[in-house]
């Protein structure tokens, strides 16, 4: 099943749209049958990156604010380093720069705690794209 979200990413990404959603819906309700957080929390991440892709933003940014809603307090950490660039951009592209910027601020903090080189890039280039560069 994690692999389905991925490919729904992917999918997205090619600009096979249909086929992605396709995927990442199937990978929800997998996802929401087996009732897992981590589960339950990535099949709202991949569907929300195959809206973003689609030029959905409030839907990108309420799927992305459910998966923090469904993580509460947990200590979730993945699912959260996943998200933050995708749930920060939908922001910024909608413009909600200053939620944006707040995301980014818990985002950063979130990535400090963490070994994940690839996350640190990500802090560098979205905190270009919210200054204008």
């Amino acid at each position: 099943m994690l692999l389905k979200g991925n490919l729904a990413i992917l999918l997205a990404d090619l600009g096979r749209i249909d086929e992605a959603f396709k995927t990442a819906r199937e990978n929800f309700t997998g996802g929401e049958a087996l009732g897992l957080l981590y589960s339950r929390a990535e099949g709202r991440r991949c569907l929300a990156h195959v809206h973003f892709k689609n030029g959905e933003l409030d839907e990108t940014v309420r799927l992305c604010d459910e998966v923090l809603e469904l993580l509460g307090d947990a200590k979730s950490r993945v699912v959260r380093l996943w998200m933050g660039p995708l749930h920060i951009e939908a922001l910024f592209f909608s413009g909600r720069r200053e939620e944006a910027s707040r995301r980014l601020a818990e985002y950063e903090a979130v990535v400090a705690d963490c070994q994940a080189p690839r996350c640190d890039r990500e802090v560098v280039r979205l905190k270009k794209l919210l200054e204008g560069e």
